[in-house]
């Protein structure tokens, strides 16, 4: 079928030929009347071949010549022939090789052919530069497919064959995704082709083994070109081998975790600091230390150590790591929220070639050495008192033991005298000599044995209800008369009506006794010795007050511990006694649910208070 252009579409062409600039490197073209005469030519035709407008084709000058060829194909029923002649090219001034194609037309009611030029040397140099860039592709090590319109492969390179171990000829006009089929899943495979038909980038990470079966890693990237001439889309496909740069990352990574497993296997608390150009920055921790410090846990690497670790233990850091003489010294830090105390000690490492300085804080928890070495501290202190207790015993009991011996061995002495001397009347003063230092020496045993039992924590006595005023009253009377012997007053205060308290009126009695014997034994000539009971808030309140030479403030807490008195150890004590009267009447109170307090002043006395529930009949 032929085509049809009006004349005055020739006619417009002709007049609107000045006007218009031929883009460069268009193809020479003729319109060409039926008797072989030049009715239009263009602008690359004029330039290029020696012929006039208005001329005759077979003035064209060619071989073989083209007019004869051109008369045959007007009489033929072919709508369009092209053949390869040699024409001769004015500006060289040599014939060069075209491909002449014919196509009739028909304007109007007019005959036409249009004749187009290609040149075939310009074809030639395309096609050797094709051929060129072909080679050069293939003697690299690039991995290179390309793809045309309709997504079928037309060319792939010779290392792409290699990697894919498959040949040209099993791929060639194949698709794309059928060719990597092996490596992609279908669903890769489907945004493959979607990518194809819309002409979009793709890329997608692929396992391929090698010769050898082992696997390597490679980046397909798919690039879309757009053919301006053709108005279509071809594409071309690069594989990059990234095996080394993933191997690389994965045995950094595998490092790290090494690195990240030693330091979190690291008992120690552990912080890494990098300075550069002044600035400190958090490099890493390990799990311990982000345990200690939950409000590290969002550290990112590289962030700045004022944003990052808390600012008490920063300031600790600080006044090290800005004093270079300082460097590799230890430090102590409290958390202050736990209280928990660590040592620390600071470590650093400089890089000679980067002003880069690392600095590795290692902190160990010392709360409990440091509790354990005060328990050890408190026990050697303990240890050295029990010594010291030892020996002021040993010496308090050979004082309190050899007096009434030897006061039994004089007496016996005096005796042995008088019988000769038979005098009987002095007789009576020994024997009461003999039985004090006896009795002295029966109560030291006494007391000895009933602190031992204390000491054991178990009430090896009965309680049952006791009426205190009465009870008491027998021991007021009893100590009244010891008392006027030593020139001391003995007073009783108590309520008129009658008190009863869960008690043992023995253990009472022992109680009393003790505290009665160290208010006159450590009262002064003249002295006054006051016993009160009170009724307070269903409690009994039993007060024993002497103004004797009272005890240091500083000893009362260990005036109740065994064998302690205020006065010195040894044979230098003013007073007798083994410094346990007070100890069994602590512990006595205490076991029948009493209350025991002291109070005292040097040189104004004593007051010891016995705080009692009282019973009360249901």
């Amino acid at each position: 079928m032929r085509s049809t252009i009006t004349e005055m579409e020739i006619t417009n062409i002709k007049s609107k030929e000045n006007y218009f600039e031929e883009l460069p490197f268009t193809d020479p073209y003729i319109v060409i009347s039926k008797s072989g005469s030049i009715s239009y030519m263009n602008h690359s035709f004029k330039s290029k071949f020696s012929l006039k407008e208005d001329g005759q084709l077979e003035e064209l000058n060619s071989i073989p010549e083209i007019f004869p060829i051109y008369e045959q194909f007007i009489v033929t029923n072919y709508n369009s022939f092209n053949f390869d002649v040699q024409v001769f090219v004015k500006e060289n001034e040599e014939y060069e090789p075209f491909n002449v194609d014919f196509k009739k037309v028909t304007i109007g009611n007019t005959f036409y052919v249009i004749s187009m030029f290609s040149s075939l040397k310009k074809r030639q140099n395309l096609e050797e530069s094709i051929n060129n860039l072909f080679n050069a592709i293939d003697s690299s090590s690039l991995n290179v497919i390309i793809i045309n319109h309709e997504g079928k492969l037309s060319f792939i390179s010779k290392t792409f064959e290699k990697v894919l171990n498959k040949k040209i000829e099993k791929v060639y006009n194949h698709s794309l995704s059928e060719v990597l089929s092996e490596y992609i899943s279908e669903g890769d495979a489907k945004a493959l082709d979607e990518a194809i038909g819309s002409g979009k980038d793709w890329s997608k990470l692929v396992k391929i083994p090698d010769s050898d079966n082992v696997l390597r890693f490679y980046e397909l990237s798919l690039k879309s070109i757009y053919s301006t001439v053709k108005a279509q889309n071809n594409f071309l496909l690069a594989a990059y081998d990234i095996t080394s740069h993933i191997d690389k990352n994965r045995l950094t990574k595998l490092a790290e975790a090494r690195q990240r497993l030693i330091l979190d296997n690291i008992s120690d608390l552990l912080l890494i600091i990098r300075k550069e150009k002044n600035t400190l920055y958090f490099e890493g921790a390990n799990d311990n230390f982000l345990r200690v410090f939950p409000y590290s846990v969002k550290l990112k690497k590289h962030a700045l150590l004022k944003e990052t670790i808390p600012i008490e233990l920063r300031y600790s850091l600080l006044e090290i790591l800005n004093n270079p003489k300082l460097k590799g010294s230890r430090f102590k830090f409290i958390e202050p929220r736990s209280g928990r105390e660590y040592s620390g000690k600071i470590s650093f490492a400089e890089d000679p070639y980067e002003d880069f300085t690392f600095y590795i804080i290692t902190m160990n928890d010392v709360t409990e050495q440091k509790a354990m070495e005060q328990k050890l501290r408190l026990a050697f202190e303990k240890e050295l008192q029990l010594n010291k207790l030892k020996s002021a015993f040993l010496a308090n009991m050979s004082h309190e033991i050899r007096t009434p011996l030897n006061a039994v061995v004089g007496c016996i002495d005096l005796i042995d005298e008088e019988i000769d001397a038979k005098t009987d009347d002095y007789l009576s003063e020994l024997s009461h000599y003999l039985k004090d230092g006896v009795k002295r020496l029966l109560a030291l045993v006494d007391n000895i044995v009933e602190v031992s039992r204390l000491e054991s924590g178990e009430r090896e006595f009965d309680l049952f209800r006791l009426e205190f005023v009465a009870n008491i009253s027998t021991i007021y009377n009893e100590y009244k008369f010891i008392a006027e012997k030593k020139n001391i007053t003995v007073t009783y205060e108590h309520p008129a009506e009658k008190i009863y308290v869960i008690s043992n009126d023995l253990k009472l009695r022992k109680i009393l006794t003790e505290l009665l014997d160290n208010a006159i034994k450590y009262n002064k000539d003249g002295g006054a010795v006051r016993i009160r009971i009170q009724e307070e808030d269903d409690s009994c309140i039993i007060s024993v007050t002497d103004n004797g030479i009272g005890i240091n403030e500083s000893k009362l807490s260990a005036i109740l511990l065994p064998f302690r008195q205020e006065e010195d150890d040894g044979y230098s004590r003013r007073y007798e006694g083994a410094g346990l009267g007070l100890t069994i009447a602590h512990k006595l109170t205490s076991l029948m649910n009493g209350k025991f307090e002291i109070k005292s002043q040097v040189d104004y006395g004593t007051i010891v208070t016995l705080t009692f529930p009282i019973y009360h009949e249901t």
